[in-house]
């Protein structure tokens, strides 16, 4: 079941969660050590030891939690990208290979998936991603400048995904799909 809660609610009330935690910590601790002034020092060292032990303490819960959370987004976030990409890179491919199959991709295919795909890119893309996209789409009408910004293209994906693409030179990409592309030797 979802949240109707937005990220910015349960992040303020965590806050105050927080806040009301410390202030408690830090009553309790004012209390002691400044309404027992009479006690022996020694107790109120040992005290003073357990107080500043629970505060750090909840202090490295909250902590913990916090980056439990900002991972989990993080993974979540990364599901998703993979999922758009591949759809992305399933259609390249079928759109590269349909000529050598004979078999063009009809234009009603590739309208509907460039709206449907427009609209997950928009929301799981990197900014990165998203510009070579864009350069894509514009390149279309001209197959040299269209190939250079799929090869672009797949290359900013893979680095989005953590890819390094080291030695991947020009034309690397292009070379996998199609014949005859002339790929700098490997120095």
């Amino acid at each position: 079941m979802k949240s109707s809660h937005s990220p910015y609610c349960v992040w303020a009330a965590g806050i105050l969660t927080l806040l009301a935690v410390f202030w408690t910590v830090y009553a309790l601790f004012a209390y002691v050590i400044f309404g027992l002034g009479g006690v022996d020092p020694k107790l109120g060292a040992l005290l003073a030891a357990a107080a500043g032990t629970t505060i750090v303490s909840v202090g490295l819960v909250v902590l913990s939690r916090y980056a439990e959370s900002r991972a989990a987004a993080a993974r979540l976030v990364h599901e998703k990208k993979i999922a758009v990409y591949e759809q992305l890179m399933q259609f390249l491919f079928r759109t590269l290979l349909a000529t050598r199959s004979g078999e063009p991709l009809p234009e009603a295919d590739a309208v509907k998936f460039m709206t449907n795909f427009a609209q997950r890119i928009m929301v799981w893309g990197s900014d990165e991603v998203l510009e070579a996209w864009s350069d894509f789409r514009t390149a279309l009408g001209e197959p040299a400048r269209a190939m250079r910004a799929y090869e672009r293209l797949v290359l900013t994906v893979r680095r989005d995904l953590g890819h390094e693409n080291r030695n991947l030179g020009p034309g690397t990409m292009l070379s996998l799909v199609l014949d005859d592309v002339e790929t700098p030797a490997a120095g």
